[in-house]
């Protein structure tokens, strides 16, 4: 029965088989290592068993979103934040979401907000810093690029997003050359 986690799960589920927690954490296993289809319907009869559960939703929403069905993975980080108004990393992803669908104000918000619980966090500073980029607030960006670097030093994407901030900064500095 302990020979591994999934072991473990499965074993629990076969001799209870109304234990939401060990189909939740045998979904984020399989999510893990890449098992999508698995994964959900194990988080899937985890939430039919517990609807209210918060680490549920939060993890169907992560595998939706993996799988790019974003409005479905929108809903799930909404009734996240709904059940735990103070659950960061809700706020992050449902960011994420509203970025991949264009929506950036909106993510521009829930990061914010990721950061104001939890901050931390160098990768909602680095995305806060894309989205405000992508808004044309490069001087904001820069800043969210640079607070991102300070908590994470060796954080190679936003030393990325920093040096292409700056190009774009410098760029729109220089005088127009006339003939």
């Amino acid at each position: 029965m302990y020979a591994n986690l999934e072991t473990l799960w499965r074993t629990t589920i076969a001799r209870n088989p109304n234990t939401f927690l060990a189909y939740l954490n045998l979904g984020v296993l399989l999510s893990e290592r890449g098992e999508d289809d698995a994964a959900m319907s194990c988080i899937k009869k985890s939430l039919e068993i517990n609807p209210d559960n918060i680490d549920t939703h939060y993890s169907l929403g992560t595998v939706l979103l993996k799988e790019g069905r974003i409005d479905e993975a929108i809903s799930q980080f909404q009734e996240t934040i709904r059940l735990g108004p103070a659950y960061a990393d809700a706020y992050y992803n449902l960011g994420t979401a509203f970025g991949r669908k264009g929506e950036i104000d909106k993510a521009i918000s829930q990061f914010r907000e990721a950061i104001r619980l939890k901050p931390g966090r160098a990768d909602a500073h680095n995305n806060l810093g894309i989205a405000l980029g992508r808004e044309g607030r490069v001087d904001e960006a820069i800043c969210q690029f640079q607070e991102a670097i300070r908590l994470n030093p060796d954080y190679v994407e936003a030393q990325n997003n920093l040096a292409q901030a700056l190009k774009i900064k410098n760029a729109s500095r220089r005088p127009l050359i006339s003939h």
